[in-house]
């Protein structure tokens, strides 16, 4: 029985999630609409003979709450703000910690700590017209977003961090023609090369602050794509960001202004239409300043301040 209902919670949740990710309305007619299908749906299971506990039935009202504005918190983790009239919710401060199953680890005990986004698998059907673009184009950065907890309120600091700054002044006035790579380098691999580095000085000990970074440790068995794990107990990890700008901004976890530290990357300039992704790309030197590319050269830049500024990290190390 006590599996039975472990399969129906699970299988209730993602109905109520999919029906938010996949059939979004934007106004409250919808809302109301959906809620009642719900109650249908449970109605169903009462009439067919189904036992529902009362802590299920609490559950699914506070799923189906929450879900709307859990996924507006994801979307505007990777994308500028929702346009304008795009929809009624409002965002609250949902994490994804508490709107997730426990996760296995690899010695079989359960982490509170998600490791897979659940928006990941989320589509919208070709003939789909009343999901609006923003919606559309979060789901496709769902694919390689990690899952967003509540934003970092609190500075970073240690091995990766100090090595991020270090690397990141080596770049100061040197003209995108970068003897690191060899060829040409953006902004994007500026920061994917220095991500690179100041992760690796976290698994190996040493910062690699140019040349060949060298191999990682045996122990470190593959990059991770998008930063460190969500898990503060969980072992460094070696990042390697995407290559390209847009897929990095999907990246990290989102950071408080004022909790910015060296090494967090910094978005602006999101365009306003098509995958509402950014344009500008910076690594933070410490809460003030940035290393950006401007005309050709790396240059130190005050923090931007436009209202569509993310803050996002990828590197792990000790909260202060």
């Amino acid at each position: 029985m006590l599996l039975f209902r472990s399969i129906v919670t699970q299988m209730l949740a993602r109905s109520v999630l999919q029906r938010v990710v996949l059939r979004h309305r934007a106004h409250s007619s919808s809302a109301k609409s959906g809620q009642t299908g719900l109650i249908i749906f449970v109605l169903t299971l009462v009439f067919c003979g189904l036992s529902i506990p009362l802590t299920l039935l609490t559950a699914l009202a506070t799923q189906n709450s929450n879900a709307k504005e859990y996924v507006h918190d994801q979307c505007e983790s990777v994308l500028r703000d929702e346009p304008a009239g795009t929809s009624t919710v409002t965002p609250t401060s949902t994490t994804a910690r508490s709107s997730q199953t426990p996760q296995q680890t690899a010695a079989g005990a359960t982490s509170e700590w998600p490791t897979v986004n659940p928006l990941a698998g989320a589509t919208v059907a070709d003939d789909d017209t009343k999901t609006p673009p923003w919606y559309r184009a979060c789901f496709s950065a769902m694919r390689i977003a990690p899952p967003q907890d509540s934003s970092r309120q609190t500075s970073n600091a240690g091995q990766a961090v100090d090595c991020a700054r270090e690397v990141a002044l080596g770049y100061l006035g040197s003209a995108e023609s970068s003897g690191t790579t060899g060829g040409s380098v953006s902004a994007q691999a500026m920061t994917q090369d220095i991500i690179y580095r100041a992760s690796t000085a976290a698994v190996t000990g040493y910062c690699a602050k140019s040349g060949s970074v060298g191999v990682v440790t045996p122990t470190e068995t593959a990059p991770s794509w998008c930063g460190q794990p969500l898990d503060p107990n969980a072992a460094p990890v070696v990042v390697q960001l995407p290559n390209d700008l847009a897929s990095q901004g999907a990246c990290g976890q989102r950071v408080e202004p004022s909790a910015t530290s060296a090494g967090d990357l910094v978005f602006w300039d999101y365009r306003d239409s098509g995958d509402f992704a950014p344009t500008r790309v910076g690594l933070a030197l410490d809460a003030t300043e940035i290393l950006t590319e401007e005309s050709g050269r790396y240059v130190r830049q005050a923090m931007p301040t436009a209202d569509d500024v993310r803050v996002k990290r990828v590197l792990g190390g000790r909260r202060s």
